[in-house]
């Protein structure tokens, strides 16, 4: 039965999972694992912002105002599995905490700040 013309959608992967290419398709899934965070943590370090965050005008920072280091960064991607695992209550803790962090940001040492220079930006950290 054709439903909605889905049919094929996993087919490749269970064509690869029953032909025996369960390896390939194992690498196959973590060459976008690490494309995926690689995204992440790249523009998270360089820039201190991803394309999403540059959309809505926001840059994630260290303490000191500065950008990520490397371990920040892994540290916040951690986190932010940790925030999401509970129902994402780490992402809603930010409504209520009084420096607008969440548990992402706690355990990254990070802030985010408005990047757009007609609101705040990191300057209120180094003072």
């Amino acid at each position: 039965m054709q439903l909605l013309g889905f049919q094929n959608l996993f087919s490749p992967i269970s064509e690869a999972s029953q032909n025996g290419n369960v390896i390939g398709t194992f690498f196959a899934s973590l060459a976008g694992t690490f494309i995926v965070f690689g995204y992440i943590l790249g523009f998270w370090i360089l820039t201190g912002q991803t394309l999403g965050m540059m959309i809505m005008g926001l840059r994630v920072v260290a303490k000191d105002g500065g950008t990520l280091k490397f371990w920040q960064a892994i540290l916040r991607l951690i986190g932010m599995f940790i925030a999401a695992f509970p129902l994402y209550l780490g992402f809603a803790w930010i409504l209520v905490d009084n420096r607008r962090q969440g548990w992402q940001d706690k355990i990254g040492g990070t802030y985010v700040v408005y990047a757009w220079d007609a609101q705040p930006d990191e300057n209120f950290l180094r003072g």
